[in-house]
């Protein structure tokens, strides 16, 4: 996966394939290999001015963050 996705310029090695009549469409989730968060990426955002709550939800879409009392 990850040579297709390097060879492609894909985000992400987590991907699947849909042949169709007329070619094939790569459906690709998150980035990086795809399964959780880049600590490279997830300081830079942090060196940025992103907060923990933009970072979890930059790589975990429509993830609810809440206090559990």
């Amino acid at each position: 996966g990850e040579d297709i996705r390097l060879a492609l310029l894909l985000p992400s090695a987590n991907y699947e394939l849909e042949f169709t009549l007329t070619g094939v469409t790569f459906i690709v989730y998150g980035k990086g290999h795809g399964f959780g968060m880049s600590q490279y990426e997830a300081n830079v955002m942090a060196m940025n001015g992103s907060d923990y709550q933009d970072i979890i939800n930059y790589f975990f879409y429509n993830t609810v963050i809440k206090k559990i009392e």
